[in-house]
């Protein structure tokens, strides 16, 4: 978006009071000489205008459910700023905040509660979800009001154990990535959470640990042994059943079967479809006994699917694509080949069916990569899946990067070349959803993810502003956007969110200090405990909750 020159070097000064008030709290930034509203930017010629509201943590970050009896220490002071421009030098503002969000005091000793800076005394026991705040600003004859939209969260780290290569301080061997929440059907139910990670370049594991474990407990555990190519050992994937309890299932997968596995994304069943099943992409090669050197241009990702673990199942892979095969020189078989990511299973199932579709990312057109639906059969009724069939395109604007369908099926959001859009899925129409309007600096939006329980559209995803990365949801039927991770991450790491099927809660992937950033700092940053417990130096679950239970 175009904007002035004053208006960008207004925006410079907003991002650096957001850093310089994170790393610095202790000391507060001085009202500037022209009385221009405490690094409001104001003091300029023209009428008064308001024209951003800023937080500082970004979101309010409530104290852990799951700490039992050790709270989680108010991790900073919170600074509440409205930017503006014009107005003279006797700006005044009017701030109206719900009084369970907090109270206003005075930034300094030398200000008072009508400053363009003020702190927030939170007191702890807000409830989860959304405020609207809102400042009205007078210098004059002239007025300006503005209101923002900040949330209360609570995050909760889904402790587990790492394995490490050999120096504490190096990474650890399993990267963690798309995480997923995984509601247990039958009596006892519960939450497990999936995740996948990467130990090498030629493995992929789906681990399992329990959600929302008492921090005080002993760090989860999961299990695994490396899937190897072509002459190893059966690969094998051990689900933890219970925390620390050591008993595990196995998920089989043919060793010719395995090459390696770069990217993939885990996708549950919709429960009413009665196949409890998990859809993952990998590079696993589905074609037994090919040769080096016959795949155009490299081994793609296929998709594959496997019955959910328990220890009454044979957790057996299937491939669900293949390449395309071809005679070369000699009558050597030659594969074309086309990557296929990130399938999900279409959430509106209300009942057992034969038939269930499925959306995924591929590049099958040649040209570049869209989301594409396909029939996933069940040909025998015995509750597995057995054949893809009936593929067909949902987009033609390529350069999709993630997706995700709406609960009712009829809406797939999708981003593309970091912005954000959505399509129908019966007619096809693609409708942008620009959403720099409520936040001038954000870009590269990616990985998005869709919750409605019936009150509102919520959609989830990582985004880009200030060089760093934060953490949005976007409110799609009231046209509201919220940063709702309290502190921004660094602009190189994905956070994969995926949201609860049946609640406000997302599941995410967080360093382990989830701290204020500083340039000073050295690893290990910010506070290395979380409610008394040492927290894992690198990426592992994390939970973000915006509604209470």
């Amino acid at each position: 978006m175009r904007i002035s020159i004053r208006r960008a070097a207004q925006l410079v000064v907003l991002a650096s009071l957001f850093l310089l008030n994170a790393c610095s709290e202790e000391t507060p930034v001085a009202p500037p000489e022209n009385g221009g509203g405490n690094g409001g930017g104001g003091g300029s010629q023209g009428p008064l205008n308001v024209f951003e509201i800023a937080l500082r943590p970004q979101a309010v970050w409530r104290a852990s459910s799951l700490a039992g009896d050790t709270p989680n220490p108010q991790l900073a002071q919170y600074y509440l700023s409205a930017f503006f421009e014009g107005g003279g030098t006797d700006a005044r503002f009017e701030w109206q905040v719900d009084p369970q969000f907090g109270t206003l005091l005075p930034k300094t000793a030398q200000l008072e509660t009508d400053a363009a800076t003020v702190q927030i005394d939170n007191p702890g026991n807000t409830p989860l979800g959304f405020y609207e705040i809102s400042v009205t600003g007078f210098s004059g004859a002239d007025s300006s009001q503005l209101a923002r939209t900040f949330a209360v969260v609570e995050l909760n780290w889904q402790k587990h154990r790492r394995t490490r290569i050999t120096n504490p301080n190096d990474p650890p061997e399993d990267l963690v990535l798309y995480p997923m929440f995984a509601p247990k059907p039958g009596p006892g139910g519960g939450d497990e959470i999936f995740f996948t990670s990467f130990p090498n370049t030629a493995a992929v594991n789906i681990w399992s640990i329990q959600a929302d474990q008492p921090l005080a407990s002993a760090s989860q555990e999961p299990k695994t042994t490396n899937f190897q190519w072509p002459t190893g050992p059966l690969g094998i994937e051990c689900f933890q059943v219970t925390p620390d309890s050591g008993a595990c299932v196995t998920l089989r997968l043919n060793p010719l079967q395995v090459a390696t596995a770069a990217d993939g994304a885990t996708d549950l069943s919709p429960p009413d479809l009665g196949r409890d099943e998990i859809l993952f992409s990998s590079e696993m090669d589905p074609h037994v006994g090919r040769r080096p050197g016959t795949v155009s241009p490299t081994t793609p990702l296929s998709l594959w699917v496997v019955k959910r673990p328990d220890l009454l199942n044979d957790f057996v892979a299937r491939p669900l694509t293949f390449d395309s095969t071809f005679a070369g020189l000699g009558g050597r078989p030659q594969y074309y080949s086309f990557d296929f990511l990130q399938a999900r299973w279409d959430p509106s199932p209300t009942a057992p069916s034969e038939v269930a579709r499925i959306g995924f990312i591929t590049d099958l057109d040649g040209v570049s990569a869209n989301v594409w639906l396909a029939d996933l059969l069940d040909v025998d009724a015995d509750a597995r899946s057995d054949t893809l069939v009936n593929y067909r395109s949902l987009t033609d604007v390529g350069s999709v990067t993630s997706f995700d369908w709406h609960p009712e099926g009829h809406t797939v959001y999708f981003t593309t070349a970091g912005e954000l859009a959505k399509v129908d899925v019966a007619s096809g129409a693609v409708t942008p959803l620009p959403l720099t309007q409520h936040d001038e600096l954000l870009a590269d939006i990616d990985f998005v993810t869709v919750f409605d329980d019936g009150s509102g559209t919520l959609l989830a995803f990582q985004g880009s502003a200030e060089n760093r990365t934060h953490l949005f949801v976007y409110e799609e039927t009231s046209d509201t956007l919220v940063r709702v991770s309290p502190f921004p991450f660094g602009v190189t790491r994905n956070l994969f969110p995926r949201w609860h099927p049946q609640r406000k809660e997302l599941a995410f992937v967080s360093d382990y200090s989830v701290a204020a950033w500083n340039q000073r700092d050295v690893p290990p940053v910010g506070n290395p405990d979380f409610a008394g417990w040492r927290r894992t130096q690198f990426p592992s679950v994390w939970t973000l909750r915006l509604a209470d239970r």
